[in-house]
């Protein structure tokens, strides 16, 4: 090609793919934001006001019946077209007369002049001037911001908020651009419906922007930063020569994260355990969200071990993020290298609140800390779950329904040993954010992953968060209080969230009058130097002057509350374990329900899965074995009873393997042959007879589930008599002390994994296929929380 062919306005579409480019440029084209128009050959050249001092230049390329855009700045390193690019698009469209034609490429487009070593040194300077611009930027719109609070913005303010942390993203301030989307992504949502504005989430935001830039002003002003900030708050490209190397490693891996960034990053990460050190690590793949698409996603790792792993650190807090060189001896994860990571979990709930205190003394650190805990009971109570150690020490889990319909298929059947996660605070309540969960099952001990929130990427996320109705703010002090979480922490975590209620409102109302209750109650509390911080702040006559203090008194409290939070306390008496999930309890019940009012109140969200367990087992135990055996229908074909007429027949063996040959047509009774005859029971009774020859055990119990496993016509049952078989011998293995380690006949666990964590979708809908084809029981609750979460 020769020449630079003409565009049409709606042809644009076709090669800027991106709506949202195309749009800001569109703006930057009707603001008169290019200069320089020309073109040479098959090339458009402009420069591109920028908030640097020295403009952008911006190319655009056409190459047969591709066109390609160039610019100088930061964005257009991670897409396509950047929105300078697009802008150059327009107006060849709009405007092709407004082009110079040039005798050659200008001198900028063809190369830099002068050599490399000077080239690097000016565009060190030039980098350093765009980030002190764009921290002066950002400290500017964080102080108009909370001088006149959020209450008249509207939504054009939202998104001149999002353009400035483009910005800086261009400019390479990392934290400083996420924070400020995510803040954009806030104010619009505050825009539609106030009610809507968490004001917590709302004033960390901004307490973090403002001390950020106050670090990175420091820093640009010759302060140096250590790699790990650095990291945290700018980010760099660490070579191999800057990584630090990590051999011998004993690597499993317990979680699979695929999420979207504020600044439409998508972020791929493997969480690791090592089991030699105890050690978390995290391996991430981090791409634009239109290049994600086009590239493979990096290895999940579910289900192995990497022996003698090797890669290399780059400079992170914990979980410590490392480059995977060598994956090593790679083996099937079995219960002695499970059995090992629990030995590497943390003893108890106040180790690990020591252990976050700990982190959360350093400002600019993740609010996240990762952890293996060590605990055995879930308590299913009130508006939040908690889990609780063997010193009845708790931890609260999130008010998430997707994480509890996840942790409900993770913990069905088996008891409890540990939770890996991350610790946070939400308000006054020390929060564990589980990944995976290490339980006793069938055949030994699991590592089961509790699976991301969601695999929703680019696109389809925004679409999805404009679609669903936004969310009030979780009553947090309502749980604290139910939970009998300490008064002090209670107390503090309220003034500090009426403190982030002024910082919604705005600076300007804040005076004296309004901070002296607040200053009362922090002397109460033993924090007389923040109340006198706070009225120092508040005296000051200009509003922009009172936010540093504000923000310090804010950022300090936060560090005080994380040390009065402490663990809740569980009294056990008075609660009941939940038969078929051993490792939950809730409140014990006095008078259970008849199955019909059961189920009608679980319909209207009365009773929780696990209430309705206890009201089932409770009914069915109060039931005589002989009525049950008598009532094959319709008992046994209700399959929400299955589990609890398999207990109720569990010392009765003989009564049951009869009741079992009844409901399976397998005795010699008229009506049985006369169903053989003209067909088979309905599977879920059959289902039922199954699940109670397994809890019997017997000899004759195991005889006919043998017999099934061999000659049944519907491959279902003979996948689940298979594994019955499995758990019946294993138990036999157990009771006569033989420690020989018993697996699933089938390996689940894989297909298990990968459909909770795989990052393709393909695997992940190959893998609720293997479930149904091999009628494999076991995947009925993970395929249940998978079509709730998965996208």
């Amino acid at each position: 090609m020769t020449d630079a062919p003409r565009l049409s306005v709606q042809g644009l579409r076709v090669f800027v793919t991106d709506s949202t480019e195309l749009a800001k440029g569109t703006q930057i084209f009707d603001g008169k934001g290019l200069n320089h128009l020309a073109r040479f050959e098959n090339k458009l050249f402009a420069e591109a006001q920028g908030s640097g001092a020295s403009p952008y230049k911006v190319q655009i390329i056409f190459e047969g019946q591709d066109v390609k855009g160039r610019c100088s700045c930061m964005a257009a390193r991670s897409r396509p077209f950047c929105k300078h690019a697009a802008a150059l698009l327009v107006a060849w469209a709009r405007a092709p007369e407004g082009f110079a034609v040039a005798d050659a490429p200008p001198a900028a487009a063809g190369g830099a002049q002068g050599s490399k070593k000077a080239a690097v040194k000016k565009g060190k300077a030039e980098t350093s001037a765009l980030r002190g611009h764009g921290v002066e930027k950002i400290a500017d719109l964080v102080r108009e911001l909370a001088v006149t609070g959020v209450a008249s913005l509207a939504t054009v303010r939202a998104e001149q908020v999002r353009a400035v942390g483009e910005g800086l993203r261009e400019s390479g301030l990392r934290r400083l651009s996420a924070r400020t989307i995510d803040l954009a992504d806030r104010l619009e949502e505050a825009s539609k419906d106030a009610a809507a504005l968490d004001p917590l989430a709302y004033a960390d935001i901004v307490a973090d922007l403002v001390l950020t830039a106050r670090k990175l002003e420091k820093h640009l002003a010759g302060e140096p930063l250590d790699d790990k900030y650095v990291e945290e708050l700018i980010g760099k490209t660490w070579t191999k020569k800057d990584r630090k190397p990590a051999t011998g490693l004993d690597l499993v891996e317990y979680a699979f994260v695929s999420r979207v960034t504020p600044d439409d990053f998508v972020l791929r990460e493997s969480r690791f355990l090592d089991l030699a050190s105890g050690e978390h690590y995290s391996e991430k793949q981090i791409l634009p969200a239109f290049l994600a698409k086009r590239t493979e996603p990096k290895k999940c790792w579910a289900g192995r071990r990497l022996g003698n792993a090797a890669g290399s650190l780059f400079p992170s807090f914990s979980p410590l993020r490392l480059n995977l060189e060598s994956s090593g001896d790679v083996v099937n994860l079995d219960p002695a290298a499970v059995e090992r990571l629990l030995q590497k979990a943390l003893p108890n709930v106040a180790a690990a609140l020591a252990a976050f205190q700990e982190r959360r003394r350093d400002v600019f650190a993740p609010d996240t800390l990762p952890v293996a805990l060590a605990v055995d009971t879930v308590l299913a109570e009130g508006a939040r779950m908690q889990v609780v150690d063997n010193a009845d020490a708790a931890l609260f889990l999130p008010e998430d329904p997707l994480l509890q319909e996840r942790l409900a298929a993770v913990l069905r059947g088996v008891r409890l040993a540990a939770l890996i996660g991350d610790v946070t605070l939400d308000g006054a309540l020390p929060t564990l954010i589980p990944l995976a969960a290490v339980v006793h099952g069938d055949f030994g001990l699991e590592l089961r992953p509790i699976g991301a929130a969601a695999q929703v990427q680019g696109a389809k996320l925004k679409a999805a968060k404009k679609a669903a109705p936004a969310r009030a703010a979780v009553d947090w002090s309502r749980s604290a209080r139910d939970a009998g979480v300490g008064g002090a922490a209670v107390s503090l975590a309220e003034v500090r969230e009426e403190l982030a209620q002024i910082l919604v409102t705005g600076l300007a109302g804040f005076v004296p009058r309004q901070v002296e209750p607040l200053a009362a109650r922090l002397a109460d509390l033993g924090l007389e130097k923040q109340g006198a911080a706070l009225n120092n702040a508040a005296a000051k006559p200009e509003p922009a002057e009172r936010l540093d203090e504000f923000v310090k008194v804010y950022q300090i409290l936060g560090i005080a509350l994380t040390r009065l939070a402490g663990a809740a306390t569980v009294a056990r008496a008075g609660l009941e374990a939940v038969p078929t999930f051993q490792s939950v309890y809730v409140r014990a019940v006095a008078e259970p329900l008849p199955p019909q009012e059961i189920a009608l109140r679980s319909a209207q969200g009365i009773l929780s899965r696990y209430q309705a367990a206890v009201h089932y087992a409770r009914h069915y135990a109060a039931v005589p074995p002989e009525e049950l055996a008598r009532t094959i229908y319709p008992t046994w074909a209700d399959g929400s009873a299955s589990a609890y007429v398999a207990r109720a027949f569990a010392d009765k063996p003989q009564m049951a393997v009869a009741a079992a040959k009844r409901a399976l047509d397998l005795d010699d009774s008229p009506e049985a042959m006369r169903r053989r005859r003209y067909g088979s029971p309905a599977r879920v009774t059959r289902l039922t007879a199954l699940r109670v020859l397994e809890a019997v055990g017997t000899p004759e119990a195991r005889a006919l589930l043998s017999q099934l496993e061999k000659t049944d016509q519907d491959p279902a049952m003979r996948s689940h008599a298979r594994r019955a078989l499995a758990v019946v011998d294993a138990a036999a293995a157990r009771r006569n002390g033989d420690q020989r380690r018993f697996h699933a006949p089938i390996e689940y666990g894989s297909y298990r994994d990968q459909l909770l964590s795989a990052p393709h979708k393909d695997e992940r809908i190959h893998a609720a296929r293997t479930f149904a084809s091999l009628g494999l029981i076991e995947g009925i609750p993970y395929l249940r929380a998978s079509m709730v979460g998965d996208a």
